[in-house]
């Protein structure tokens, strides 16, 4: 009983790092260019996993597709592309 509580913990703590690494991929869509262009590969690529992220996520992808730098535009059209041959 209590080594499944344990789990349960280190399952939930699991979790909540994740979705802080989600929040700081969508904080870096407004960074350096650096974090533009990895923010622009991952947003996409975990987005149906954070339902609750849906709208920020995609006023950030939003954000990107505007963006002047060619390397973080062209980044995030060619991950689109590759998603939209694997669905």
């Amino acid at each position: 009983m209590c080594r499944n509580l344990i789990n349960l913990q280190l399952y939930i703590n699991k979790i909540i790092k994740t979705k802080h690494s989600y929040e700081i991929l969508i904080i870096g869509a407004h960074g350096s260019s650096n974090c533009k262009q990895l923010a622009a590969q991952f947003i996409p690529r975990f987005f149906g996993k954070f339902p609750e992220y849906y709208e920020t996520a995609l006023d950030a992808l939003f954000d990107l597709c505007e963006d002047t730098d060619i390397n973080v535009c062209s980044i995030y059209e060619l991950d689109n592309m590759v998603i939209l041959v694997l669905y």
